[in-house]
């Protein structure tokens, strides 16, 4: 049984692939999901910035593995007993970049893993118009 909680501020958009923005949410969220301990909660949070944040319970991370949580095939024990290929967070960097977004890993005090993807263009008020016009 998965558990969220959501929090949107607003709605944000970038300019690129659908389907590449689709696979890094899918990418995020998938690795929150197969790594978050049962009972406990994924929250999902679009700030008044456009950042949007993932944080899932990481009571398996320490503080000197979340450097190296992009490398390919890196995997780091969570004791769920999924298999793991080491490619979800390392695809998900590479994702943001195309995209022109920055995806930044973080271990809170809590021992949650934050993680923040930052770039998106707020749609509140934006106006876009067709070449006709």
């Amino acid at each position: 049984f998965l558990s969220s909680s959501l929090d949107f501020a607003g709605e944000v958009g970038v300019f690129g692939d659908r389907g590449l923005v689709h696979l890094l949410r899918a990418s995020l969220l998938g690795n929150a999901a197969s790594h978050e301990p049962v009972g406990s909660a994924i929250e999902v949070r679009l700030a008044v910035s456009g950042d949007v944040t993932i944080a899932n319970f990481a009571p398996h991370l320490r503080p000197a593995d979340v450097p190296r949580l992009g490398e390919q095939f890196l995997r780091v024990h969570s004791g769920s007993h999924s298999a793991h290929t080491g490619l979800g967070l390392p695809l998900a960097m590479a994702i943001a970049t195309v995209l022109g977004l920055q995806l930044a890993l973080a271990l809170g005090d809590d021992g949650r893993l934050v993680s923040t993807v930052s770039g998106f263009v707020k749609l509140g008020g934006l106006t876009i118009s067709s070449p006709d016009q």
